[in-house]
């Protein structure tokens, strides 16, 4: 059963007591959201616009914006397939420039490359090179 269906199932004191328990992952308590709104007059308002409510970002039905908020690097992709993945760690491993495998890749900027390699290196799949990054 999807989490949709089994919300779609309780009552509305039910959904009450899983939006407000602290003990329940996030997405669970989301879905408790978007169906007590669905309900009780917030409805057209999907998964996404409780996050950005959650957040503060979203006006109107769902209330007031509260905060503001920054999302880093919004506008950088930072999606790579397996394929892409497995010939980064090769071209990293030859000893690549950043700007070689940004080029190679098509991507937009150098940082793109920084950050997969950061991850990659996080998660032991490559090594760090120190003639990658020079600080002055």
């Amino acid at each position: 059963m999807t989490p949709t269906a089994y919300m779609a199932k309780q009552s509305v004191p039910r959904l009450r007591e899983l939006l407000n328990d602290e003990r329940l992952d996030y997405d669970i308590r989301a879905y408790a959201e978007v169906e007590l709104l669905r309900r009780i007059g917030g409805a057209g308002l999907g998964k996404k616009d409780i996050h950005a409510r959650r957040l503060g970002q979203a006006v109107g039905q769902a209330g007031k914006m509260t905060r503001n908020i920054h999302i880093a690097c919004e506008e950088m992709n930072f999606l790579w397939s397996s394929d892409d993945l497995a010939e980064f760690r090769d071209m990293w491993r030859q000893g690549y420039s950043v700007e070689e495998i940004r080029s190679y890749f098509d991507r937009e900027s150098w940082q793109e490359v920084i950050l997969i390699a950061m991850d990659q290196m996080r998660w032991g799949y490559i090594k760090i090179r120190p003639d990658v990054l020079i600080v002055e």
